[in-house]
């Protein structure tokens, strides 16, 4: 049966066919070695981009609204304006104004009678009520529109 395999094809021919198989099939498993670890990692890099992509744009809002914040800040300062910088606390809200003032607001009257009585706190600068929203909590549109209608006096 061998003899009749061989007829049409000389033993030479067999051995290149062959050898040319092997090499063909070890250039395709180097191929594969090296192609399949560098696409996972470009896969992997273009979704740690994505993901950066956005963390910068994160950041630079951020950036944006210190920057406006701080012009607010400064504007009243400037035109001698006060306006509530920040507020630490509950009950009462402790209020910063962009002047250095500095006002209490309690939730309750309760509350209030209980500060005082207990005479902790200035009855001056202490109210019953909500405070103000504080610039440190101001959005990008509401630092905009104050800048935009404070310093075109």
């Amino acid at each position: 049966m061998a003899t009749i395999f061989a007829e049409g094809f000389e033993t030479k021919e067999i051995v290149y066919v062959v050898l040319g198989g092997v090499i063909l099939a070890a250039v395709l498993a180097v191929f594969r070695w090296i192609i399949k670890p560098l696409a996972a990692a470009w896969r992997t890099g273009l979704a740690g981009s994505k993901s950066q992509l956005k963390a910068d744009a994160a950041d630079d809002a951020e950036e944006r609204l210190v920057v406006l914040r701080d012009q607010v800040r400064d504007v009243a300062e400037e035109q001698g304006l006060r306006e509530p910088d920040h507020a630490t606390g509950h009950n009462p809200t402790i209020v910063t104004y962009t002047d250095g003032h500095v006002t209490s607001y309690f939730s309750d009257h309760a509350a209030y009678r209980r500060a005082m009585t207990n005479r902790t706190t200035d009855p001056r600068r202490s109210f019953v009520g909500a405070p103000p929203q504080p610039v440190s909590e101001w959005d990008e549109e509401t630092l905009q529109d104050w800048l935009a209608e404070h310093t075109t006096q």
